[in-house]
């Protein structure tokens, strides 16, 4: 597999996983204390991975963007399902994007 189609692969599949665990109808106790640790996590990762298919000077931006956009969409699927519009949650997601985006940049500074 080539490595494009390998990231394209882990970003489907870590879409799935975010998708599922935000979409759980009963969240576990153990998740609630962990619940902004979480979505900080989450985005920082989508963010990074998005990264891998923009290309220019814009493509930070962009990644932070579409990670923050996804996020809101998973808010407000999950008012279907009961639970209220967390705005909060969207700003967790938005600070997780844009410090997985500079720490990945960070590294890249550092390890080149």
């Amino acid at each position: 597999m080539t490595r494009s189609i390998t990231v394209r692969v882990a970003t489907l599949a870590w879409i799935v996983l975010v998708t599922v665990a935000s979409l759980q109808p009963v969240r576990p106790s153990e998740t609630v204390a962990l619940h902004r640790e979480f979505h900080l996590f989450a985005f920082a990762v989508t963010a990074v991975l998005f990264r891998s298919f923009q290309a220019g000077p814009r493509r930070e931006l962009q990644s932070v963007l579409a990670a923050v956009l996804l996020g809101a969409a998973l808010e407000v699927l999950q008012t279907h399902l009961r639970y209220p519009f967390e705005w909060w949650d969207v700003r967790d997601d938005a600070i997780g994007a844009v410090a997985g985006i500079v720490l990945y940049q960070a590294a890249c500074f550092v390890w080149t």
